[in-house]
């Protein structure tokens, strides 16, 4: 379910996206999403090397430079970011668990 939020931008960043959104005939609101997920993975991935997710980026950035070359039908397109959001959204919820478990050991002063 999408949820509605104010999101204040620098221009460089609303100017990439404005440029995501039209390389791939996507919305800039879509392409927030997609930007935000693929950070959210990457993030996931540098801080705990042993999360395992089912998302190759080597893949993504081949699929990314293939649609500016030649577009690919808008079923693709979805089919791809849906992928995207999937394994962000696992990647997120396992980053949640583990800061979960390390609260515990957090002192407060």
């Amino acid at each position: 379910m999408l949820k509605r939020h104010q999101v204040l931008l620098e221009d460089w960043q609303a100017e990439y996206l404005r440029s995501v959104a039209e390389a791939h005939d996507i919305s800039i609101s879509e392409a927030l999403r997609v930007v935000l997920s693929m950070g959210a993975i990457s993030v996931v991935k540098l801080l705990h090397p042993q999360y395992k997710c089912g998302l190759k980026i080597d893949a993504i950035k081949k699929t990314l430079a293939k649609t500016v070359l030649s577009p690919l039908s808008m079923d693709q397109i979805h089919k791809d970011i849906s992928s995207i959001y999937f394994e962000a959204r696992k990647a997120t919820e396992y980053r949640v668990l583990k800061l979960k478990g390390k609260s515990k050991n957090i002192r407060y002063r």
